[in-house]
C-alpha cells in the first residue's frame, strides 16, 4: 500500500492545525475527556499498576484523569504549543510524564525510550494522520511499545467525512454540561476558519469495521470494535486492541 498522494501532506496541515488551537477550546477538550474517561472506563479496564502511553495527548486532559487511576502515564504529541499547555495542564499529577514533540505520525516514537506500556490511546487521532498507510505506520510504532496482554483503544474513528451527526451530538453534550454557548462559538469560529478549508481540502480517513479488523491483524492483536459512544461525537466507531501474552514487540522495547 502506497500513500495517496492526494493526502501527501494533509497530515501535516492537521498535526499543525491542532497545535494552533488556543484556551478558547480547551472547555470542548476537557468536557470531551470527561466524557471519554468515563465511558471507556469499562473497556480500558484501568489499575493502579498500568503503564498508559497516550499518543496525540493533546493539551493532555485525558492524561491529567488518567494520571490518578494508574502507575504512570506518558503524554506525547506533535505539537509543541499542545505539550506547552498539557504541562500546565499535568502539573499537579506527578505520575505523568510529558515528553519532547515527536514527528507527523509519532514515526519517532522510539527514540524516547518508552515502554512496555500495558495501556495506548489514540483518543480522536487516527482519522487526521492524512492517509491509511500513515494510520498502519503510527500503530506499528506504537505496537513496538506494547507490553505482554497490552491494551490499546483507538477511540472517535469516524464511518464518513459528514459532520452534521457529529455537531448535533456535540452541541447538546455541551448543551447537558452547560456550556452549549461555547460549544456553538467553537463551531462557528472553526467553520470561518481553518477547519473547514482542511476538511474540505485534505479530508479526513474514513474506517469501516473491515479496516478497523485489518489494522489490529496487522499487529497482531485481537480486535474488538465498539459502537457505543464513547465521547461527544456520535457515529464513530473506536477499535480495542489486545495484544497476545507473547506479543513480540514488548520484548524489543523493554531491552
Amino acid at each position: 500500500m502506497t500513500p495517496d498522494p492526494r493526502h501527501r501532506d494533509s497530515g501535516v496541515r492537521w498535526a499543525r492545525y491542532w497545535d494552533s488551537q488556543d484556551d478558547f477550546c480547551e472547555t470542548l477538550c476537557s468536557l470531551n475527556a470527561r466524557i471519554f474517561i468515563d465511558r471507556a472506563a469499562g473497556p480500558l479496564a484501568l489499575s493502579p499498576s498500568d503503564r498508559v502511553l497516550d499518543l496525540g495527548c493533546g493539551t493532555g486532559h485525558v492524561a491529567a484523569l488518567v494520571a490518578p487511576l494508574v502507575d504512570c502515564v506518558h503524554a506525547v504529541d506533535t505539537g509543541p504549543n499542545n505539550l506547552a499547555l498539557a504541562s500546565r495542564n499535568l502539573r499537579d499529577h506527578p505520575k505523568a510524564v510529558v515528553h519532547p514533540p515527536l514527528s507527523p505520525g509519532f514515526i519517532d516514537l522510539d527514540q524516547l525510550g518508552i515502554g512496555p506500556v500495558d495501556v495506548i490511546l489514540f483518543q480522536s487521532v487516527l482519522q487526521y494522520l492524512g492517509d491509511m498507510v500513515s494510520v498502519i505506520r503510527a500503530l506499528e510504532v506504537a505496537a513496538r511499545v506494547a507490553a505482554p496482554g497490552a491494551r490499546l483503544l483507538a477511540s472517535d474513528l469516524p464511518t464518513s467525512t459528514g459532520l452534521g451527526h457529529s455537531a448535533v451530538c456535540q452541541f447538546s453534550a455541551g448543551l447537558a454540561h452547560g456550556c452549549g454557548h461555547r460549544v456553538a462559538r467553537y463551531f462557528l469560529r472553526a467553520r470561518l476558519g481553518d477547519y473547514w478549508r482542511i476538511r474540505r481540502d485534505a479530508g479526513v480517513v474514513t474506517f469501516g469495521r473491515k479496516d478497523l479488523f485489518d489494522l489490529a491483524g496487522g499487529v497482531k492483536a485481537r480486535a474488538e470494535i465498539l459502537d457505543r459512544r464513547l465521547t461527544i461525537n456520535g457515529g464513530r466507531l473506536h477499535l480495542l486492541a489486545t495484544f497476545p501474552k507473547g506479543h513480540p514487540g514488548s520484548k524489543a522495547a523493554a531491552e
